[in-house]
């Protein structure tokens, strides 16, 4: 993740981190470099803290996905593994989603491509969810925000609580056999914040988005999508410091 991607002296720094958070971080919040993004890892949740990944739709490339998901070496033990989403509802969702970072020369869309199936840059998504209103604003990133910039600046991540659900406390129609070794509880709550330059201020200005979906509330019907309006889940930055 480039913080000065935006260019002309504008800086999108990544998110700062509590003292409570650092210190549930994974070895001491470092960024966990990828090719145009980055995280940041919490050890005991095993997800990202946030992802932070950069978006020039003006180099756009197209590059075919369906890859093997893999564990990242780096990351070790501290991100959730294939058990977790074996033989369940449970999908693998990109924190950082795969098209976003398809940009630049055809060898870097090739690695932004491999990197983003790291398990690492998996959250546990009902698929409920992960294929249906989730996709919606990553859709929405792409093709509406970018309208307005074709650079972009996106931060993603979880709300993280204690009282979270494991897959066993979904009913029943929502899950199938667990087969996973310890529970991994589920985040309830995804966030995402873009950053881009506003255009009808003739590049003087900063302009941002943020938005907050509880997946908890959305995880029991298919086809959501359809009634979806994203302004009723548009929150403050502020709302996602507190989360």
């Amino acid at each position: 993740y480039d913080p000065d991607f935006l260019g002309d002296g504008f800086s999108v720094p990544m998110p700062a981190l509590s003292d409570a958070l650092r210190a549930q971080a994974f070895a001491d919040a470092v960024q966990v470099p990828y090719t145009h993004f980055s995280l940041v890892m919490h050890a005991r949740r095993r997800v990202a803290i946030v992802a932070a990944n950069n978006i020039d739709a003006a180099r756009k490339v197209q590059v075919s996905g369906g890859l093997t998901w893999r564990m990242d070496e780096r990351v070790g033990e501290f991100q959730l593994g294939s058990e977790v989403y074996a033989g369940n509802q449970l999908d693998r969702g990109h924190m950082v989603r795969r098209e976003d970072v398809l940009w630049g020369t055809v060898p870097e869309a090739r690695c932004a491509n491999e990197a983003t199936f790291f398990f690492a840059n998996a959250a546990p998504q009902h698929q409920n969810f992960n294929q249906d209103e989730g996709v919606t604003l990553e859709d929405w990133v792409l093709d509406r925000a970018t309208d307005f910039s074709y650079r972009l600046c996106v931060f993603t991540g979880p709300v993280l609580r204690d009282n979270d659900p494991t897959l066993d406390d979904l009913p029943a129609t929502l899950r199938t056999a667990y087969r996973a070794i310890g529970q991994a509880q589920i985040p309830a709550a995804f966030w995402k914040v873009i950053v881009l330059r506003d255009g009808t201020a003739a590049g003087e200005d900063l302009s941002v988005v943020a938005f907050a979906m509880r997946q908890s509330e959305m995880w029991n019907d298919k086809q959501g999508r359809q009634l979806l309006h994203l302004k009723v889940h548009q929150v403050t930055l502020e709302a996602i410091e507190e989360w």
